[in-house]
């Protein structure tokens, strides 16, 4: 389930190096880094809510 969480990570970082490259600052990037924190935020309680359901039916 963690393994959802990664590909948004790892885009984020490819663009922050990008926009580094490309010779940009780093601020440009803030909406993204908030989409992609949200993203992950959003998959944790997913998986947190799962293993509780799972845990509630196994009792």
């Amino acid at each position: 389930m963690i393994e959802k969480i990664w590909p948004w990570i790892a885009l984020y970082l490819l663009m922050m190096i990008y926009q580094k490259l490309a010779g940009g600052s780093l601020t440009d990037l803030w909406p993204l880094g908030v989409v992609a924190c949200g993203l992950a935020v959003y998959q944790l309680y997913h998986i947190i809510k799962t293993l509780l359901t799972k845990q509630n039916q196994e009792h």
